[in-house]
């Protein structure tokens, strides 16, 4: 992907090569705000970029609305990130250092892709970001409310 480009994807094949570009290309920073179905995804169809990112000492932050439906992915997302808890979060997002990118989810799978990496858009979601991580609730502490 060439500098200063948005793209928008809707092939399946095309935005998981996407997201494993994005995943790839983080070199510090990796946020993740999704919504309580995504957790299954995340551990699914791209688990395998996010070991691969903290292995390479990524700092991986990850939004999700905690549910007993997802709680087991979200026990596997907290192997490689941060995880926090956030009541009703709508929308699918992800942000690194650089890029952004952001899913339209049906069913169970995304059906397009938004993929940025203008520094300055990436700047803005960035604040948009930390932002939620603040209002966010730390995921023992949400698990512990459920048990």
């Amino acid at each position: 992907m060439q500098a200063n480009t948005a793209v928008v994807l809707y092939s399946e094949q095309d935005i998981i090569e996407a997201i494993r570009q994005f995943q790839a290309n983080t070199k510090k920073f990796w946020g993740a705000c999704v919504d309580s179905t995504l957790p299954a995804f995340s551990v699914g169809k791209v688990k395998q970029g996010y070991v691969d990112a903290k292995k390479r000492g990524v700092k991986i932050l990850y939004i999700t609305e905690i549910t007993k439906e997802n709680l087991q992915h979200c026990k596997e997302i907290m192997k490689f990130a941060e995880l926090r808890h956030l009541d009703g979060v709508s929308g699918n997002f992800a942000i690194s250092e650089t890029e952004y990118v952001a899913g339209v989810k049906r069913g169970d799978s995304l059906v397009s892709l938004v993929r940025i990496n203008i520094k300055e858009m990436a700047r803005q979601q960035r604040y948009v970001f930390d932002t939620l991580w603040k209002q966010a609730v730390p995921a023992n502490e949400r698990i512990a409310r459920m048990s």
